[in-house]
Formats: structure tokens, sequence, C-alpha cells
């Protein structure tokens, strides 16, 4: 055969692929044009037959027909999309429907299904329905081989506001296929206070630094009152500064007044910077009397940054860390410039 016949077939046999792969990518586009005119038609039947439904002064979930699968797979992404909407009766009316259908006990199996569109979709209702049966179900989950179902996942278990999620989520963290922390922490955030307990012996067990930190982060803005020991001993114990100076924060939030020593003795003896300017806070923060001695010191220190949030802590300690503030900033030793910096800052007059 010749040079010329071979490219000639050659050419030839290209040409007959691009015309297959035309005409695949043509067949694709029109099958998934389809299936999108067809969702919509659907939607456009169950949404406002959904809608009637909830407005009813006493609604029957029999009376509202679901006919097809595919009806009831818009009828849950509806429903998905409403119960984070609606408050009070009409959700709680919404809840049943989705239970007497089915609609919930489907989801949860569909979370062991092939498809990770299918299985985030049951994880987001699951979660917006706040089915705490389905808490071992969505767990699972947050081992999932696609990142997003992981996410979804975790986002669910957070609606759901059972603490027995969180060691769950906190696992999430360090796993081989790890869910992003800003998931998990704003999970936690929506499980709210009852996290509390379970983020606290977080602190005392072998998870990582940025684990923990995060645990101590989480008890200061959701006022862990109850988790102060926990906190306190992180501070004075704990080997990654990231946690300590975390562990100091949350002290200050809370307001645990028996943290003003502890938090005192880091200005001191803590080599870790962060974690001083993390206590000065948290001081500034407690306020009062029993934290002007400790802010007075740090006050004079040579470390700039230390010497300015300790100027700005003794704003929070009333007319006598003022006054301090004042005559340090009339001189020119150590933290005159800091006092006058804050001073400024607040419009006062050194």
């Amino acid at each position: 055969m010749s040079l010329a016949s071979s490219f000639v077939i050659a050419l030839v046999a290209i040409s007959g692929v691009l015309v297959l792969l035309t005409i695949a990518t043509t067949v694709h586009k029109a099958v998934r044009a389809a299936r999108t005119r067809r969702h919509a038609r659907i939607e456009a039947a169950v949404r406002p037959a959904l809608l009637e439904f909830l407005a009813e002064d006493d609604p029957d979930p029999a009376a509202l027909e679901v006919t097809s699968r595919a009806a009831g797979r818009s009828l849950d992404e509806l429903a998905a999309g409403l119960l984070t909407k609606l408050r009070g009766e009409d959700r709680r009316v919404l809840e049943r429907l989705l239970e007497t259908t089915g609609s919930l006990e489907r989801a949860r199996r569909r979370t062991r299904r092939r498809g990770a569109v299918g299985r985030a979709r049951a994880a987001e209702l699951l979660g917006a329905a706040g089915h705490t049966a389905a808490l071992d179900d969505l767990t699972l989950l947050l081992a999932d081989r696609d990142h997003d179902v992981r996410a979804t996942a975790a986002r669910a278990l957070g609606k759901l506001g059972d603490p027995a999620a969180v060691p769950a989520l906190l696992a999430s963290l360090e796993a081989r296929r790890p869910v992003p922390a800003g998931v998990v922490t704003m999970a936690l955030l929506h499980i709210g206070p009852a996290a509390g307990a379970p983020l606290a012996e977080a602190l005392a067990t072998p998870h990582s630094a940025s684990t923990r930190a995060i645990a101590a982060e989480l008890l200061g803005r959701l006022g862990g009152l109850s988790a102060a020991g926990e906190l306190i001993r992180a501070l004075r114990h704990d080997r990654d500064a990231t946690v300590r100076a975390g562990a100091a924060r949350a002290l200050g939030r809370i307001g645990v007044q028996r943290a003003v020593a502890p938090l005192e003795a880091c200005l001191i003896d803590d080599q870790a910077p962060a974690v001083r300017q993390a206590a000065a806070w948290a001081l500034g923060e407690l306020g009062g009397t029993r934290a002007f001695a400790g802010l007075a010191g740090a006050l004079l220190s040579d470390d700039h940054a230390l010497a300015r949030r300790a100027a700005d802590a003794l704003v929070g300690c009333g007319p006598t860390g003022l006054a301090l503030l004042q005559r340090t900033a009339a001189g020119h030793g150590p933290g005159a410039r800091e006092a006058r910096e804050t001073l400024g800052t607040i419009g006062a007059a050194a």
C-alpha cells in the first residue's frame, strides 16, 4: 500500500470519528435538554400543589398526590429549599408530609446508592428536615469519596442539632478525605451550646492541634461556661501555642473571672507572642480591677504588639485603666507610644 493510500485511509477514519463524536455530542445535548424540560414540567405541576397544600388550615398529607418517582424527586427538591425558609407550624406540616410520603426514608436509602449528586441531595433533604433518625447515615457520608457529598453531610449534621454528631464532625477534620474546616466549624456552631460538652472533651483527647484549637475557639463562641476548667487546663498545659491562644480568647469571651490569674501568668511565662497577645485581649474582655495589674505590667513590655494589645485592653478596666493610659502617654518611657495610640483610637486626650 502506498503512502498516499495510507494517508487517505487515515484521513477518512479520523473524519468518521469526528462525525461520530459530533453526533454523540448532539444526542447528549438533546437528551439533557429533554430531561431539563421534563423536570421543569413536573416541577411546574408539583410546586403549586405543594404550596396549596401548605396553605390549607388542616392539610392532609394523603391528599397531595405524588403519582410518579420523578414527581417524588421534584417534591423532595422543593421541600429541601422550603424547609430552610419555613418556621413554626408550616415547617412542621412539611416535615410530617415528608415523613408520611416516605420521602425521608427514601432519602436515607439514597445516601448509600451510586451517584454523588443523589447522595448529596439526599443528605441536604435529611438535614433540612432535621431528621435525627438519619444521624448514622449522614455520619457515614463524612467519609464519602466525593468532597461535595462530605461537605453536604457535615452541613446536614449541623442542622440536625444533635450533639452526638460532634465527635464525628471533629474526626472528619483529620480523616484521609477531610471535610474543610470552615464547613465543620459552621456545622458545630449550628448545633449550638449543646455541642459544648463534646467540644470540651475534645480538648483533652489526642486530636490534632488544629482540631483542638477549633474546639477551644468554638467553646468561646458558644458560651461554654461549664468548659472553663478544660479551657484553663489547655491554656496552662497544651503543647501547641495555637490551642493556648484559642483557649485564652475563649476564656475572655465567656467571662470566666477565675481565669484572670492563669491569663496573667501567660503574659509573663508563655514564650509564644500570639498567646501573650491573646491573654492580654482576654483580660481586657474580663475587665475590672482584677485584670488591671497584669495589663499594667504588659503595657511596659518591649514587645510593641503585646504592649499595644495591653493598652487597648486597659480601656476595658474603666476609669482606672484610662487614668493609667493617660499618665503613661504623658511620659516618654515604656508603653508611652502604645498608650498614645490607644487614646488616639478612642478619641481620649493624653
